[in-house]
């Protein structure tokens, strides 16, 4: 179920990056301007902080925390917070740029390039969200090969994203390079007609190539729609909407994680009835329907994911898995081969194709593109274990000791993880490793069980 939880939290944050990257950074100070009390997301928080408070070293307990934070508009808050979850996962890209929002949202955009930049820097194409921040404030910095260069790094690493397409245009705009800034506006206008900016970019460019007429049909429309995105960006409705919904996506994976996925689906079908244009939303609840065993529902939600968008890397990661749990090994595979075609950067895409994999008993292929996931996401405990499974499946002993290892230190409170470990360091041969490593999971299960019969029940 832990799985469920950070595929939820992941697509909520994707989310909303993308929503950050696109827009120009607020004001200083736009962002922490006080909002109405939310009694459920405040409830929410302060179990986090709770269980934050109780394993203070669990990376997943502090990112929760941190997203939380973020989603309901506690800036600087959430900027602590990711600080301290990337301390805790020095290898993984993701709460650093998490930050550099943060400090983007604070006014703070000295610093946030220096957080985007350090990012980029270490995790070279693990980050394409820090790479488009970095070269957006490189371009309002004046550097423009700079930041040219990291748009189409971008460009190459997300294809399918507009995102890198519009800030390329506006470099080559800057730069008087208008023949590219028109093809690449005419590139995001393809995959995204609605994409921010696309318009207006694409009448610039026109009109400096003397394309008079084709201009005057874009661009007093492509003004009127832009200065009212600048002007309503940060309105008290629009932060209240992020607010709203990043805090019931949250609570929807925590119910999740817990168990109960009745309520979690009741949360989301009710979230997506409120905001039937959100596709993350949509998305969401698929899964959701998966993990419950409600195929048909999950079958036809997908059919209209994937009718508006054929490339969503989640859509057809969730379609592996309904047809891996409706008994089509096949069309499980065609559908993670498409995810991992659509989403060759995407951690996720990479385990549920491994995850198919080694369902079909398949495990050396499983144990390469598990591989492919943890070289992506290297802070996941789920993809360390999920190769130690494969390679201990394709008879690899001695190998699924280190990924089981590091899984405990990435989830050090988590049962699963520990009992692996004792059991690869048993078929490896380490009697007496195996050994402790069963006895921290037993000393961990009567722990956690123990603080269960003292909690009160769940209704």
């Amino acid at each position: 179920m832990r799985g469920a939880l950070r595929r939820l939290l992941a697509s909520a944050v994707a989310a909303a990056g993308v929503a950050v990257a696109q827009e120009p950074a607020p004001p200083p100070g736009a962002a922490t301007r006080p909002v109405p009390e939310d009694a459920e997301a405040d409830a929410l928080i302060a179990r986090l902080r709770a269980t934050v408070g109780a394993r203070p070293s669990d990376p997943a307990a502090q990112t929760d925390l941190a997203l939380a934070l973020y989603f309901n508009r506690r800036i600087a808050e959430a900027e602590t917070a990711f600080a301290r979850a990337a301390e805790l996962l020095p290898r993984d890209p993701r709460p650093r740029a998490w930050r550099g929002y943060c400090l983007l949202l604070l006014g703070d955009v000295d610093a946030a390039y220096a957080v985007f930049d350090a990012c980029v820097t270490a995790f070279p194409d693990a980050s394409p969200e820090a790479r488009h921040e970095r070269g957006r404030l490189r371009r309002i910095r004046g550097d423009l090969a700079g930041a040219a260069e990291d748009f189409a790094r971008v460009r190459a690493l997300r294809p399918e994203d507009p995102a890198g397409f519009v800030g390329g245009a506006g470099v080559a705009l800057d730069a008087r390079d208008d023949a590219l800034a028109l093809r690449l506006a005419e590139q995001a206008e393809a995959l995204d007609p609605g994409a921010p900016d696309v318009a207006f970019l694409k009448a610039a460019a026109l009109k400096r190539l003397g394309r008079d007429a084709e201009a005057a049909g874009i661009l007093p429309a492509a003004r009127g729609v832009r200065e009212r995105r600048v002007a309503d960006a940060w309105t008290r409705r629009e932060r209240e909407l992020t607010r709203s919904v990043g805090a019931r996506m949250l609570e929807a994976a925590e119910l999740l994680a817990r168990g109960r996925g009745d309520e979690a689906i009741a949360r989301l079908e009710a979230l997506r009835a409120a905001h039937p244009d959100k596709h993350e939303i949509a998305a969401n609840l698929a899964a959701a329907y998966v993990e419950a065993g409600r195929l048909d529902a999950a079958r036809a939600l997908l059919a209209t994911l994937l009718a508006a968008r054929p490339a969503d890397v989640a859509a057809h990661r969730t379609l592996a898995l309904l047809r891996l749990a409706a008994g089509d090994g096949d069309g499980a595979l065609a559908a993670a081969d498409d995810a991992v075609r659509h989403g060759p950067e995407v951690a996720a895409a990479h385990a549920v194709r491994g995850r198919v994999l080694y369902a079909l008993k398949r495990p050396s292929e499983a144990v390469a593109a598990f591989e492919a996931a943890v070289r992506l996401d290297l802070g996941d405990a789920d993809h360390r274990l999920a190769l130690a499974a494969a390679l201990r499946a394709a008879g690899r002993q001695a190998e699924a000791v280190a990924p089981a290892e590091a899984a405990t230190r990435l989830a050090p409170r988590r049962v699963e993880a520990w009992k692996a470990l004792a059991e690869a360091r048993g078929l490896a041969g380490d009697a007496e490793g195996a050994r402790a490593a069963a006895d921290a999971a037993a000393s961990l299960e009567i722990e956690i069980h123990g603080a269960r019969r003292r909690a009160p029940p769940m209704r």
